[in-house]
């Protein structure tokens, strides 16, 4: 007996449902795996322990040279100083003092330290009364040594 027209457009309508549903099953298991992936690995980089030694390698890099005047510029350049100069202090802690107060936020790390972290990692310790809301991506726009010369300028702004 012989299908008519109608039986094989059916066939064909359920295996194109069965193959579609198929790759659409496999690229939502690709699409799971990449995102625990990228997910878990995010941030590897980042320290958890801190030491006294955490971030003292890329701070003496970054420092070698460092010019303050250069890094004034930056800080002018990457519009820290709209929050960090020019705000009432509620959005961002203000620049005033950071160097006198820099060495005593995030124990053992020292001044320089900290500073290096709050620039690269800003998410990892936000300060109380704040949000982190600074970019997360200075490691990407900056070089090392122009992280250095902010860092430079930062630390002549004493109390």
């Amino acid at each position: 007996m012989a299908e008519n027209p109608t039986q094989k457009s059916s066939k064909k309508s359920q295996a194109t449902l069965i193959l579609t549903v198929g790759l659409l099953v496999v690229f939502a298991f690709i699409f799971l795996i990449v995102f625990v992936i990228t997910s878990t690995s995010a941030g590897n980089d980042t320290p958890t322990i801190i030491t006294a030694d955490t971030y003292r390698a890329e701070v003496m890099v970054a420092l070698e040279g460092a010019d303050p005047a250069l890094g004034e510029e930056l800080i002018t350049e990457h519009t820290c100083n709209v929050c960090h100069v020019l705000g009432d202090g509620t959005v961002a802690p203000l620049f005033t003092g950071i160097a006198s107060r820099a060495g005593e936020i995030r124990p053992p790390l020292d001044a320089e330290q900290y500073l290096y972290e709050a620039i690269v990692y800003p998410g990892i310790h936000v300060l109380d009364g704040y949000t982190n809301s600074m970019p997360n991506n200075y490691d990407e726009v900056m070089t090392e040594q122009e992280i250095g010369h902010v860092i430079a300028y930062l630390m002549t702004l004493e109390e």
